[in-house]
């Protein structure tokens, strides 16, 4: 689905440069593209999509949401 969502996001950015052509926008287009490309093509950043569907791929452990909220074995640990 991510990848999809990607796919998706970039077909729109494509959109908007198309839409803003001769507009006297082009500018504004360009910051918004620029951001959607941020985020469907960079390594560098954690929170773009390449790098959120290679932590799904990668990740074994239990999502954070089903830790519990007081650990006896760990109670003196600060992200319980």
């Amino acid at each position: 689905m991510l990848t999809d969502a990607s796919d998706m996001l970039i077909g729109a950015s494509e959109l908007i440069i198309s839409a803003l052509r001769m507009s006297g926008l082009e500018r504004r287009g360009e910051e918004v593209t620029g951001a959607i490309l941020h985020y469907t093509s960079l390594n560098g950043d954690p929170c773009s999509i390449p790098n959120i569907i290679r932590d799904l791929e990668n990740d074994s452990d239990d999502p954070c949401w089903t830790r519990p909220l007081v650990s006896v074995k760990h109670s003196d640990r600060k992200d319980i």
